[in-house]
């Protein structure tokens, strides 16, 4: 997985240092996100079997997340193209409710994503219409689900996605409004006594950018 993300990043910079030589404009910069998630999986029902107890559980609340990394993008004859490198960082807060005793309980997920969009569109003035593929590679995770005497936890390692927003540039200021709508199921479960139980389907989402030109071109 990671020599696959390694292999696209350097394939998609060679193309972008290559084509910034005969483009008409190419600018390049940092970049930061916000994220607004919208996983709100359902109301589950569980047994455990080996502690003869039966658990609600929930997602209590979808962390915001956020993004750091790189942007470049290719302009030419009103069209662009902007190839990104972002580190993701996303979280969820899960609610667990004994049904006999009623106790409470909560449970905290973390994901790091390395997250790779390629979006193209059409430049009006200052003004971006923009869409294209996304493809995310999980780095690193922390979840308080995990019990390995008791749970087998499975998390997805790629999502592909599609993103369609809009854009301003504003002096070297470059600000960005996506969705991020994900493609595939996603692989995130985990099992009870050989039950397997999914946390999530689609974790699709809202992407709040700035990034800023170093070339000045803008």
């Amino acid at each position: 997985m990671k020599t696959t993300a390694l292999n696209l990043i350097t394939l998609a910079s060679c193309l972008l240092f290559g084509s910034s030589l005969v483009a008409q404009d190419f600018l390049i910069g940092p970049r930061v996100s916000v994220i607004s998630s919208s996983i709100q999986p359902g109301d589950l029902l569980i047994t455990d079997a080996d502690e003869f107890r039966d658990f609600r559980l929930k997602a209590r609340e979808s962390k915001f997340g956020y993004q750091v990394g790189l942007f470049s993008r290719l302009e030419f004859a009103g069209f662009f193209i902007q190839p990104e490198a972002l580190l993701r960082s996303t979280g969820t807060e899960y609610e667990w409710r004994d049904v006999t005793s009623g106790d409470v309980t909560f449970s905290d997920e973390r994901f790091f994503f390395l997250d790779v969009p390629v979006n193209a569109g059409i430049k009006f003035g200052p003004f971006r219409l923009q869409g294209g593929p996304a493809f995310s590679f999980l780095v690193n995770r922390s979840s308080e689900l995990d019990d390995p005497s008791t749970y087998e936890r499975r998390f997805r390692e790629v999502e592909y996605a599609l993103q369609a927003g809009l854009g301003v540039d504003i002096w070297r200021f470059v600000f960005d409004v996506r969705y991020h709508y994900t493609i595939n199921r996603s692989d995130n479960n985990f099992t009870v006594d050989g039950t397997s139980y999914d946390l999530s389907d689609k974790p699709n989402m809202m992407v709040f950018s700035l990034g800023y030109d170093l070339t000045g071109r803008n």
